[in-house]
């Protein structure tokens, strides 16, 4: 998948995130996993485009794994959100994690 693309892919799923929490009233006892949903789906693009800076194969790698963290912390909070509030929306976006993790684990196995 060429880089734009993936950026593309990962900008989009964070905008859907967003836009789907707007539709929560505010719930204090939701509001931490929504930041915290936020904050990592926000993150799996923002290192992606870090790790296309062309600043050395090490710099791109660590980017790379912190990508794919972020997306499987992403994974998590989708689960408990899931599960928390019976939305299947976040099944999707739980799906849709676990394909960018996929994605960066094989970018990985490929700089090997």
């Amino acid at each position: 998948m060429p880089k734009f693309d993936l950026i593309q892919r990962t900008s989009s799923f964070s905008i859907n995130v967003r836009k789907h929490l707007r539709v929560y009233k505010f719930n204090s006892l939701l509001v931490d996993d929504f930041r915290q949903l936020i904050r990592s789906s926000g993150s799996i693009g923002s290192n992606y485009i870090e790790a296309n800076q062309n600043l050395g194969t090490q710099d791109f790698k660590m980017r790379i794994r912190i990508s794919k963290k972020e997306a499987t912390e992403t994974v998590y909070w989708c689960n408990i959100l899931a599960e928390v509030t019976q939305d299947p929306k976040f099944r999707e976006f739980e799906k849709e994690s676990k394909e960018l993790v996929l994605i960066f684990v094989a970018i990985l196995k490929n700089l090997k």
